[in-house]
């Protein structure tokens, strides 16, 4: 799990949410408020959907297309239970939360770095 999560608003402009997502090559951002309750995620899907529709306008911010109440894990939760969320959901990325308070995220790749390198045989 990712602790030091890059988040965004409700208010941030769709460009700039298109920017941290290239910039730092990530597939999602968790959306929240100022007391850090998740309000939605928004992804490279829902924004490359945008372009294709070229609804981005200068007035156009990241609440006008995130998807609303997300999936979400808590930090007690198995990571069996993130894989099977993540296997019977289309989502790329799963906000970790505790009380509604965004705490982490769960992206693809680090299920897949819980799999042991494979060895040698000898």
């Amino acid at each position: 799990m990712t602790t030091d999560v890059l988040t965004v608003t409700p208010k941030t402009h769709v460009c700039e949410a298109i920017h941290l997502l290239v910039d730092h090559h990530i597939t999602g951002l968790p959306v929240i408020d100022a007391e850090r309750y998740i309000q939605g995620i928004i992804s490279e899907e829902d924004l490359i959907h945008l372009l294709l529709e070229e609804l981005i306008t200068e007035t156009r911010s990241v609440k006008d297309f995130m998807k609303k109440n997300p999936l979400t894990c808590s930090p007690e939760d198995s990571v069996v239970k993130a894989c099977e969320i993540f296997l019977e959901n289309p989502s790329v990325n799963l906000p970790v939360v505790k009380d509604n308070k965004l705490v982490g995220i769960i992206s693809r790749s680090d299920i897949l770095r819980l799999i042991p390198p494979k060895r040698e045989k000898k």
